[in-house]
């Protein structure tokens, strides 16, 4: 079985969790996989594709630069992993979050409605959702890969709040699951031994940069590999 994993810059971790997975020779033989990045982003960007007969055409520039289309001209992949559909952090890393809160959360600031909140969250999933869903169309199974949940170290969370982030991350990530639920779409979840009481990730995982805020490091990646290879292994 070929497996494409694609999607944001959490695809870097994956990357090196791979090449780890490989050296330890634990990746089975009846398994293909190429972990290659789509680009940062990809929520939003918007719309970044086109649907066609037979593939997916990547219109955004910046994206195109990795893949023209998905699955490239000549190359049969069976499943599409995807890692990104499960990243709140598009949504609580706003700056206005200084000002606005949500009814139960910063109330010293302007409260904006739950209503409001679960649109921006949907808006920002709908095109990676249908991205999904057209590959689909073309008999390729595909799973979302869940990225990082917050760090504390990240100066934005401190600057919007942690219960806020928390609430924000939690929220978008039951709605994001419904979604992908009613539509039969498997989730490659992180383990939750990964994260604090507090849904925040653990130190262990933060980036070797100090100055990186929000990616996990090559441990974060081996972990997502191993939950990505024993999905694999039940789908074959």
């Amino acid at each position: 079985m070929k497996i494409l994993i694609t999607g944001g810059s959490h695809v870097v971790a994956l990357n090196q969790g791979f090449n780890r997975l490989k050296q330890s020779g634990e990746v089975p033989s009846s398994l293909e996989f190429r972990v290659r990045p789509l680009g940062g982003g990809l929520s939003v960007a918007r719309k970044f594709f086109r649907p066609c007969d037979d593939h997916v055409e990547i219109t955004h520039q910046k994206f195109r630069a990795k893949f023209r289309r998905i699955p490239p001209a000549g190359v049969t992949y069976d499943v599409v992993a995807l890692s990104t559909a499960l990243y709140s952090r598009p949504v609580w890393n706003k700056t206005d979050w200084a000002v606005y809160g949500i009814p139960g959360f910063a109330k010293d600031r302007i409260l904006i409605s739950n209503s409001m909140l679960r649109r921006a969250i949907l808006d920002d999933n709908k095109y990676i959702i249908a991205f999904l869903g057209h590959l689909r169309t073309f008999g390729i199974k595909v799973c979302v890969v869940e990225g990082p949940r917050p760090f504390r170290h990240n100066i934005e969370v401190r600057r919007t709040g942690t219960n806020l982030v928390n609430h924000i991350d939690s929220l978008y990530r039951s709605l994001t699951h419904e979604i992908l639920l009613r539509e039969g779409i498997p989730v490659v979840s992180v383990p939750d031994t990964a994260f604090d009481e507090d849904g925040f990730m653990l130190e262990k995982y933060r980036h070797k940069n100090p100055k990186d805020k929000t990616h996990g490091n090559v441990d974060f990646g081996l972990l997502m590999m191993h939950q990505i290879n024993r999905l694999m292994q039940q789908l074959l």
